[in-house]
């Protein structure tokens, strides 16, 4: 058995972030769990010792919240490993539809936002906070409706916003601080939120409604009636767990087969793209 180590668990409540909570405790580790609601974590607790799992109250819109939470980690435990950057929400509706501008913006507040300032903290923890060299490792979990899924589309961009910071900050760290960062891309799973009634379903944009054969429109009946397809979360989280202590970490994993399929779809595109339209940057040379 690997060494334990110290986690920080977002969004741990539920779907993923629930299921890689109990994951790791099983495992041996020590878990900082946090959720909005953490007494939704009271049976870990009964379950789990105060010395292996701490929960804790954060909301990750809330910096002060952030900072209390990474400050209690290292008071109560002096150093941290992985942060397992998760917490997230969504809804349908299709991007054209009116009036969605407060639930947009929202969702950037958590789903981008929330995230980045999880992901500052914690690489800024990981250099400053633990002992010189010891580093860290960021998972922040991303979506393959990064690459533009129907029905979710300000879903979509935050997580598309999101992967992109997190590779740009992968880029930015100075080596000889032994930190490192890794997007974890999952597909659909049968999480909490892919039951009936568990996310908001804004009505379909009357345009829209008129073909009941657009992909929006077939995604959210298959939500109302709780029926969408996934696949095992927990099979998901075993994997993402696997990944976590691999030697060898690349900037992406992704997981699922639907997810392994709108990604290949994304660099196909993207091939073609270049094939048929490479050649006339011939002559753009780069120049100072």
């Amino acid at each position: 058995m690997n060494e334990s180590k110290v986690w920080l668990i977002t969004g741990a409540s539920s779907g993923f972030g629930r299921l890689m909570t109990e994951l790791t405790l099983a495992k041996g580790n020590i878990v900082v769990a946090t959720a909005r609601r953490p007494e939704t974590l009271d049976d870990l607790k009964e379950k789990y010792s105060s010395d292996q799992l701490l929960v804790l109250e954060c909301d990750v819109t809330n910096k002060q919240d952030i900072t209390n939470t990474f400050s209690t980690i290292y008071k109560t435990f002096g150093h941290l490993d992985v942060v397992f950057n998760n917490a997230a929400c969504f809804y349908i509706a299709e991007v054209e539809h009116q009036d969605q501008d407060n639930e947009a913006r929202g969702l950037f507040e958590v789903n981008f936002w929330g995230a980045a300032n999880i992901a500052r903290e914690a690489v800024a923890a990981f250099r400053d906070l633990n002992p010189p060299g010891k580093g860290g490792l960021l998972l922040t979990v991303g979506s393959h409706c990064a690459h533009g899924v129907a029905g979710v589309g300000y879903y979509d961009a935050s997580k598309a916003a999101l992967e992109s910071l997190m590779l740009a900050m992968a880029n930015e760290l100075d080596p000889t601080w032994n930190i490192k960062i890794s997007l974890i891309i999952p597909g659909t799973f049968k999480t909490r939120l892919l039951q009936a009634g568990a996310v908001p379903i804004l009505p379909a944009h009357p345009a829209y409604a008129l073909n009941q054969s657009l992909p929006s429109i077939i995604g959210r009946q298959a939500f109302q009636l709780g029926v969408f397809p996934g696949a095992d979360p927990r099979k998901a989280v075993a994997k993402m767990y696997d990944f976590s202590q691999a030697e060898n970490r690349g900037l992406y994993f992704v997981v699922g087969q639907d997810g392994i399929k709108t990604i290949q779809g994304k660099i196909e595109s993207l091939n073609t793209a270049i094939k048929e339209y490479g050649d006339w940057s011939a002559d753009m040379e780069m120049y100072s």
